[in-house]
């Protein structure tokens, strides 16, 4: 297990076996969160372009639209994230995983919602273009 930290940005990372996932492309999965929570962190980054859209907060009785973006992992910040880490990328093509060239980025970022709720599950949006790898709540 490891660490991403930078600023008041902190990440759990999982060892990782070699053809295993290391992240999330968003299709709305439902994320169980049951906490509660007045933050929620997210570390990702974009394909194809730096990505805006929605996410769904979902408590007992409320919902709660939370607009979320990165980075492309090519690029700088220019967002409004922070750069978590920068190394080299790698894709999964033709059934085999294949080193990217060139320097690829993870972005962290904090949203801060109204006041502190109990979120039961968040809905990701249906964007294939946005890679989460890991999302804290506070």
């Amino acid at each position: 297990v490891g660490h991403l930290s930078c600023g008041n940005l902190r990440f759990k990372l999982e060892n990782l076996e070699k053809l295993k996932y290391d992240n999330v492309e968003c299709a709305n999965q439902a994320i169980d969160i049951n906490a509660e929570c007045s933050e929620i962190a997210i570390l990702a980054n974009a394909e194809y372009d730096h990505q805006i859209d929605y996410m769904e907060v979902c408590g007992n009785d409320t919902k709660q639209i939370v607009e979320i973006s990165t980075t492309s992992w090519q690029c700088t910040p220019v967002l409004g994230d922070t750069v978590m880490w920068t190394g080299i990328g790698a894709i999964q093509a033709y059934g085999q995983i294949i080193k990217d060239p060139g320097e690829r980025r993870l972005f962290g970022k904090i949203y801060k919602l109204p006041n502190v709720v109990q979120v039961k599950y968040i809905i990701l949006p249906n964007n294939p273009n946005f890679h989460i790898f890991a999302m804290s709540v506070r």
